[in-house]
């Protein structure tokens, strides 16, 4: 087992907290916004203390909500869906954990989309299944990205032909899970997957 490092431990907390709190950040300011947008209409029509104080931030958020719906509507369009996959491409470049933090509410909303989240897998590479995510794949090649247990932190970069290559699709959360218990679990994971071919 490693030993402790106070510097890398606090490291990772700040490549995690970083794009939260700038998440929260950003939710705050644009509510404090849809706040002074909703006012005057809220005014007009005379609802602004239904629910007493919090009437404003309340259509607020709910403007804000509908707001992302119709955003996500848009992205329906496939020039706009072009334009916001170079805005997150863009993003993800600058802050590399954000597409963990993305697969993560995949997982948790059953939105994902294969073609743009990484699918974690077990592959068998030299003899042995290991942990890792299918980071891209076309007819002939996949790149992988191998992870360290017991977290999931990336470490090795393997790109192989797929021809005779065997992948075992997971879920992220069997991923994490697993590798917390330094592999425990992956044993029936592989066992189910070979009694069924």
């Amino acid at each position: 087992m490693k030993s402790f490092s106070f510097k890398k431990t606090f490291g990772k907390g700040v490549l995690l907290g970083i794009p939260i709190l700038l998440s929260i950040y950003v939710f705050i300011k644009v509510e404090i916004l849809f706040e002074k947008v909703v006012e005057p209409i809220a005014h007009q029509i005379g609802v602004e203390k239904i629910l007493g104080e919090i009437t404003l931030t309340l259509f607020a958020i709910v403007l804000l909500v509908l707001f992302l719906f119709f955003l996500g509507l848009l992205m329906r369009v496939s020039f706009i869906a072009s334009v916001g996959n170079d805005v997150e491409a863009l993003v993800f470049k600058l802050v590399p954990s954000l597409n963990r933090i993305k697969m993560m509410a995949a997982e948790k909303l059953d939105m994902e989309s294969e073609e743009k989240l990484w699918l974690p897998v077990l592959v068998f590479i030299d003899d042995s299944f290991v942990p890792a995510f299918v980071i891209e794949e076309d007819a002939v090649w996949v790149s992988l990205l191998t992870v360290k247990v017991p977290g999931s932190d990336p470490e090795n970069l393997v790109i192989k032909k797929k021809e005779g290559l065997q992948l075992i699709p997971i879920t992220l959360k069997e991923l994490n899970s697993n590798n917390r218990q330094f592999g425990k679990g992956y044993i029936d994971i592989i066992k189910k997957s070979v009694d069924s071919l």
